[in-house]
């Protein structure tokens, strides 16, 4: 038979659990808005005959993930031989025509993939030590696919250059931070392109919040069958 009195315990055990649960900094996503986008240095050459780069005011996401991370964390940023660190890290964009991924790092700071850098008050993901990123939107048959460019999340609230994983994590999670996607370079057009989109973090509900709601639908429906009853 249906307990009112349990659902509601129920709905409290539920409650701490969430409560007591580790905030981990795996998946952050970022509106961002096209604020440069250039495709040809030369004026006189219709850029659509070369390239098709969102205009500016386009909008798309851009999303990060470093799993490594957890919140309050006191944990050193690992370093490999004192040459760069060694936190994976994934990353993509996807912005009109224009996408880009980055996978996480396999190993060290000298191989492709995605790892963390930093600064204050800022974390960046790149491509190991090579800066470079492999970006696809359309362009004529032959140029050129890898351009210098990556991610940076920029924290105003943490302007300390971080120390720990912990310090990482809050600069990803700050309620204000803003993400930047860029990239430029020169194609085998010898045309300059530059591309540049920035924005801030999507709102997300915390998930103490989101338990005090499913707390309340708990008890709402509880009182129903109470009535009924």
């Amino acid at each position: 038979m249906f307990s009112p009195s349990s659902a509601v315990s129920s709905g409290l055990i539920l409650l701490m659990a969430l409560a007591v649960t580790p905030a981990l900094a795996t998946t952050v996503t970022f509106d961002v808005t096209v604020t440069t986008s250039v495709d040809d240095d030369d004026p006189s050459t219709p850029a659509a005959d070369f390239f098709d780069l969102p205009d500016v005011g386009t909008t798309g996401t851009v999303t990060i993930s470093v799993p490594a991370l957890v919140l309050g964390s006191t944990t050193p940023i690992p370093f490999a031989d004192g040459v760069g660190n060694i936190v994976p890290a994934s990353a993509n964009a996807s912005i009109g025509s224009v996408s880009a991924a980055l996978e996480p790092n396999p190993s060290t700071f000298a191989d492709p993939g995605g790892l963390v850098g930093f600064g204050d008050g800022l974390l960046a993901v790149g491509n190991g030590s090579l800066a470079l990123l492999d970006v696809s939107f359309p362009q004529p048959p032959g140029a050129v696919t890898t351009y210098a460019g990556g991610f940076v999340v920029f924290a105003p609230l943490t302007g300390a250059t971080p120390t720990t994983l912990g310090d990482l994590a809050a600069i990803l999670l700050d309620p204000a931070a803003t993400a930047t996607f860029s990239f430029s370079g020169d194609t085998v057009n010898s045309l300059d392109t530059e591309f540049l989109a920035s924005g801030p973090r999507q709102v997300v509900i915390p998930l103490p919040a989101t338990a005090w709601l499913l707390l309340s639908g708990i008890g709402a429906v509880a009182a129903l069958r109470c009535r009924r009853g």
